[in-house]
C-alpha cells in the first residue's frame, strides 16, 4: 500500500481537521454511547442498516478526538470499499510512512469502515488485539451475520457491538429542526405538546412514510423513494447478499419483499410464502434470514411463558423502517400498519403475544416484570380494544399496560395508560420511567 492512499483517507493529518462536508451538525443517540466508550481496552463494533449514518458517526468520533487534544497522526481512518489484502499491510504502511516507528509506542485510534469486506477479518483483527498494542480499535460493517455470529466466536470478551438503527422519530425532528416542550411529567407534556398536535402527526406520518435515513431529510417524497430503491434496497438484494450467498436469482428476494411490504406485522408462514413464489421452504427461510442479517427485516416472537423458548415459536416480521415497505409496496397507504411497524422498532422489543386469535402487539421487560403494549392506531379507542390486553394482564397478574393510540390520551384509569403515538415516541424513555414507577 502506498502512503497516499492512507493520506487520502485521512485528510486531517495535513489540516488538523476533519472536512465540514464530512461531519453532519446533529449527532445520532449513539454517539454519546461510543463516546464513552473511546476509554475502554475492548474493539467498539458499529452495526447497522446501509446509510444510516455509520461513516459520519465514525468521522464524528474522529472530530472529538481531535478537538479533545489526540494528535492528528494518531488517529486514523481506512474504509474496506478499498481492496487489500490484510490489515498489516495497512499498519505496516501508517507506521513507516505516517508515525515513523518500528511498532506503535502511543496511545491511537484506527477506524476500519466496512470491516466484513476484508476476508478472514475476524482472526486478522484478533491477532492485531491480542499484541496488546495502544491502539483502540473502531469497526463498522452493515452485516449483522459476519459482524455479530463469527465476531461473538473469534473476539469473544473482546468486542463491544453496537447497533446504529435507522432513525427514531425524536431524531428525525432534531435533525429536522422541529423543536418540542421538555419532559416534565406525562399529563402537563402532553398539555403543552397537544398546542402543536396538528404539526407533529403531520411530522410523524411523513417521518414513517419517507424519512428513516438521514440523508433523506429535506428530500421530496418521490425523491425518497428513489433514493431508498436505489441507494439502499437494490444494494441490499442485488449486491450484498448475492456477493456473500449463493442464492440464484435476486428478483425472488425482491418479490420476498414486496409481499412482506403490503403487510409488516405479517405473521411469517414458511409454507405459503414458499408457495406463492414457487420455492421451497427451505430457501424462504434463508432468505428471510439474510435479510434479517442485513438489517432489512426485524423478527420478533410469540411469547409462550417463557423469553428462553419463546425463540422457537411464531414469528412476526416488520421492516427495520416504514419508510422500507412505503417504498416496496404496490397498495395504497395503510398508516396503521407503518405505525405499527416503527413502533415495534422503537420499543427494541422481541416479543408479542398470541394464542386463541387473541394478540398483544409488544412485550417489554423490565425489572422482573413485563410491560404488554397494544397500538391501536385509530380514533374513538373503545373497551373492546381492551379486551386482550386486559386479558393477558390478568393472567400474567401485571398491574401496567400500555396502549398507543392515534389521537386519545387517558391517564386517570390506574392499569392502563392509553397516549397517542407520536407523543409516546417523543418522550419514551421518560414517559416509560413516569408511568412504571407508580406501579
Amino acid at each position: 500500500m502506498e502512503a497516499a492512499d492512507l493520506i487520502e483517507f485521512n485528510p486531517w493529518w495535513s489540516s488538523g481537521q476533519v472536512p465540514e462536508r464530512l461531519l453532519e451538525d446533529e449527532k445520532r443517540d449513539l454517539f454519546q454511547e461510543i463516546q464513552d466508550l473511546l476509554s475502554n481496552k475492548q474493539i467498539v463494533s458499529i452495526v447497522g442498516l446501509r446509510r444510516t449514518g455509520k461513516t459520519t458517526l465514525m468521522y464524528q468520533l474522529i472530530d472529538y478526538l481531535l478537538e479533545n487534544g489526540v494528535p492528528e497522526e494518531r488517529i486514523m481512518y481506512f474504509s474496506f470499499d478499498k481492496k487489500v489484502s490484510s490489515i498489516e499491510e495497512i499498519i505496516d504502511t501508517y507506521k513507516q510512512e505516517i508515525i515513523m516507528e518500528d511498532e506503535v509506542s502511543k496511545e491511537s485510534y484506527l477506524f476500519l469502515d466496512e470491516i466484513q469486506k476484508l476476508d478472514d477479518w475476524e482472526n486478522k483483527i484478533k491477532l492485531l488485539y491480542d499484541k496488546n498494542l495502544p491502539i483502540k480499535l473502531l469497526l463498522s460493517g452493515s452485516s449483522s451475520l459476519t459482524l455479530k455470529k463469527n465476531s461473538k466466536e473469534t473476539l469473544a470478551g473482546r468486542n463491544y457491538v453496537s447497533k446504529l438503527p435507522p432513525l427514531t422519530f425524536k431524531e428525525y425532528l432534531k435533525l429536522s429542526s422541529i423543536s418540542h416542550p421538555e419532559f416534565t411529567d406525562i399529563k402537563k407534556t402532553y398539555n403543552e405538546t397537544h398546542l402543536d398536535e396538528d404539526k407533529f402527526v403531520t411530522e410523524f406520518h411523513r417521518f414513517v412514510n419517507f424519512h428513516g435515513l438521514p440523508e433523506t431529510i429535506g428530500m421530496d417524497e418521490d425523491l425518497t423513494k428513489k433514493y431508498i430503491r436505489s441507494s439502499l434496497i437494490d444494494q441490499v438484494i442485488y449486491k450484498d447478499i448475492p456477493s456473500d450467498y449463493d442464492i440464484g436469482d435476486p428478483s425472488v428476494i425482491e418479490e420476498l419483499l414486496r409481499i412482506i411490504a403490503e403487510r409488516p406485522g405479517m405473521l411469517l408462514r414458511f409454507e405459503s410464502l414458499a408457495s406463492d413464489l414457487s420455492r421451497t421452504r427451505q430457501t424462504i427461510s434463508k432468505y428471510i434470514f439474510y435479510l434479517e442479517n442485513s438489517f432489512l427485516l426485524k423478527m420478533i416472537y410469540n411469547y409462550s411463558g417463557s423469553f428462553i423458548t419463546s425463540a422457537k415459536k411464531l414469528k412476526k416480521v416488520y421492516f427495520t423502517h416504514p419508510c422500507i415497505a412505503n417504498t416496496l409496496k404496490r397498495s395504497r397507504e395503510n398508516i396503521g400498519r407503518l405505525v405499527e411497524n416503527h413502533i415495534i422498532n422503537e420499543l427494541d422489543t422481541e416479543f408479542f403475544h398470541r394464542r386463541q386469535q387473541k394478540e398483544v402487539d409488544a412485550l417489554i421487560r423490565y425489572d422482573e416484570s413485563i410491560l404488554p403494549v397494544e397500538i391501536k392506531y385509530k380514533q374513538n379507542i373503545k373497551n373492546k380494544d381492551e379486551e386482550y390486553l386486559r386479558d393477558f394482564m390478568d393472567k400474567q397478574e401485571l398491574e401496567r399496560g400500555l396502549m398507543l393510540t392515534k389521537d386519545t390520551f387517558e391517564v386517570e384509569e390506574e392499569q392502563i395508560l392509553k397516549i397517542p403515538s407520536y407523543y409516546f415516541l417523543l418522550f419514551k424513555e421518560s414517559i416509560l420511567q413516569d408511568f412504571l414507577k407508580k406501579r
